[in-house]
């Protein structure tokens, strides 16, 4: 049985002094709610000045489909070790790329969220149906496209 799935995307954020305020949960709500995105899993990892981890998860999934997947992030990031992942490769972005928990510092805070693109499920079925396959993506800071357009 094929599940029809949108690209799902992984987005880790490091917080230098975090001032979470409830901005990006109420975000990513709208995106949830509007039927855009489905956040299959968020972590954030805040450390304190001890050095000491607290972890907040939240997730779209419901009770049952959770229980069944456990924490996928905790899966990627090493935190759960109990599975070979398939796909993902630390080394893709150099061989520190996936040490989240080592990049805290006291005092800062790590934010990682597993996004289902619900808005691209048509566009990803067309892809597939003309043979097509993902080779990368990337994000560009606004920052780089205001240098590209300068530089034209």
């Amino acid at each position: 049985m094929v599940l029809e799935m949108g690209p799902v995307q992984l987005l880790a954020f490091r917080f230098d002094r975090p001032k979470f305020g409830g901005s990006i949960a109420t975000e990513l709500a709208r995106l949830s709610d509007q039927g855009v995105i489905r956040v299959l899993d968020a972590l954030v990892i805040q450390k304190d000045s001890a050095g000491e981890l607290r972890l907040y998860q939240v997730t779209d999934l419901t009770p049952v489909d959770y229980r069944l997947s456990g924490s996928i992030i905790g899966k990627i990031i090493g935190l759960v070790d109990d599975v070979d992942l398939k796909g993902i490769e630390p080394t893709d972005s150099g061989p520190q790329a996936w040490d989240i928990l080592g990049d805290i510092k006291p005092e800062s805070a790590a934010g990682i969220v597993l996004i289902e693109h619900l808005w691209a499920i048509q566009l990803s079925d067309a892809i597939r149906f003309e043979n097509g396959i993902p080779i990368g993506d990337a994000w560009l800071p606004a920052e780089d496209i205001t240098a590209l357009k300068l530089a034209s």
